[in-house]
């Protein structure tokens, strides 16, 4: 990292919710919870606000920004934050599984979506819910340092982490829906950048350029906050 910097990763803990206002309820809880350390960055969880709640797709994705992103946004800038919202996006009639990047001023500065959707055909042509797939490992330069994102799918991709490393990135944020295992562990590894997870069940986690885990959630603390 260009400077010393404090990050905060959530984990929902699998508490979920039949609805998007009771699901985001509950991460601005958390959310609440993790700015009361002053990060300078925080990360949520791969589509915290939707992901168990029965409408279809096109219903729940938005414009950015939309209801979701506005909430979370005038966190960041009440506190300062940047924080990794992960959303289900719409643009120009097609749907994304994004995550938006948004500055300590509580604006809007960039948007990732995820390269690899899950698929359900061997030839890869018909993915999660109608998603489109992005185009570009895309990197973020915040005042601390260059970040990269991944959601869920993209870990099983070496290519997309060897490319955010080729762009110099110094940390790559993982939103996901499960903890990912050892591979977070070997993409901190191989490409010496920081890893910072967070999850929807399980272990949401910040791992050094050697591998170490240096902090995580547990059952008792949905969490986890680490000075990098």
């Amino acid at each position: 990292m260009s400077r010393r910097a404090r990050i905060a990763t959530v984990c929902q803990a699998n508490h979920f919710y039949k609805t998007v206002e009771e699901n985001l309820k509950h991460i601005m809880k958390l959310l609440d919870i993790a700015l009361r350390h002053q990060p300078d960055l925080v990360c949520l969880p791969e589509a915290f606000a939707t992901a168990s709640v029965d409408r279809p797709l096109e219903e729940l994705a938005e414009t950015v920004p939309g209801p979701i992103v506005k909430a979370i946004a005038s966190r960041a800038g009440e506190h300062c934050s940047y924080i990794i919202c992960p959303i289900y996006t719409k643009r120009n009639g097609r749907i994304w599984n994004s995550a938006v990047v948004i500055d300590r001023s509580g604006d809007v500065i960039g948007v990732y979506d995820k390269i690899h959707p899950v698929t359900s055909s061997s030839d890869y042509t018909v993915f999660e819910d109608g998603v489109t797939p992005g185009v570009e490992a895309k990197v973020f330069d915040l005042d601390f340092g260059r970040i990269g994102i991944q959601i869920c799918f993209d870990i099983g991709f070496p290519e997309t982490w060897q490319t955010l490393a080729d762009k110099n990135a110094k940390m790559v944020v993982w939103c996901s829906a499960y903890n990912g295992g050892f591979a977070l562990q070997v993409y901190a590894y191989l490409h010496h950048y920081y890893v910072v997870s967070s999850v929807r069940s399980d272990k949401s986690k910040i791992i050094d350029p050697l591998g170490n885990i240096l902090a995580e959630t547990d059952a008792l603390k949905n969490v986890a906050v680490h000075d990098v």
